[in-house]
């Protein structure tokens, strides 16, 4: 094998590892969460017009404003003058999804809905926050941490709604670890980070959703 076929190569698996990456950005995976028990499990009985309003809430408040804020910092970043300060957009940027992803959570609490949906936002809050905090130290894997979540929101789900998920699980499984293998490739994160991001993701997920935690998120999110 030559040297241009293994750079080639090599450039192939970036580019792959990088539009994977893209493709399975944290902010999507709440909503993915909500189509795949939407969709496989008994919650499909609910109205059509209920479903359709929570995960519209549910894209519009943890993924389409998020994306929105990020497209419009990037258009100010190129034609302000002002000096870029990295620090500053990523405060900026932390700051504004942890607002719209609290704000998604009162709304849904304010609604009324079942506290095993609004914990599914909260639970990628609390992930996204941990990971920031940590990344002070130790650059743990966000894409990562909210795979973990997803895979963790639906062994939950099945416990709660008595259902098998066992071909969704499989996929997901299938796609956290290529999705890890991109972060690894694209050298993002080391092989620790990409395994300690998808434990915090899927322990904090099973915390939440576990039946006992019922009453706790109810007392927290004022709903009685």
């Amino acid at each position: 094998m030559t040297e241009n076929s293994i750079s080639n190569e090599q450039t192939g698996l970036d580019k792959a590892a990088i539009w994977l990456s893209r493709l399975t950005t944290p902010t999507i995976m709440p909503t993915l969460v909500f189509l795949f028990i939407f969709i496989g499990s008994y919650l499909r009985i609910m109205p059509v017009a209920y479903r359709m309003m929570v995960v519209g809430i549910v894209a519009c408040f943890t993924c389409l404003l998020p994306a929105l804020f990020m497209l419009a910092l990037r258009i100010f970043d190129r034609t302000s003058s002002r000096e870029k300060d990295a620090n500053s957009d990523k405060g900026q940027t932390r700051f504004m999804f942890a607002s719209s992803y609290l704000v998604c959570i009162v709304l849904m609490a304010k609604l009324g809905m079942p506290w095993y949906l609004t914990a599914v936002p909260l639970a990628s809050l609390l992930i996204m926050l941990l990971c920031y905090l940590l990344g002070i130290w130790w650059r743990v894997s966000l894409h990562m941490a909210a795979m973990g979540g997803v895979i963790g929101a639906l062994v939950m789900f099945a416990m709660l709604l008595g259902y098998n998920p066992v071909w969704a699980l499989a996929a997901l499984v299938l796609l956290a670890g290529m999705l890890g293998t991109a972060r690894i490739v694209a050298g993002e994160h080391t092989n620790l980070q990409v395994f300690g991001g998808f434990a915090i993701g899927f322990i904090i997920a099973c915390l939440l959703l576990y039946p006992t935690s019922s009453l706790l998120l109810q007392k927290l999110l004022f709903i009685y």
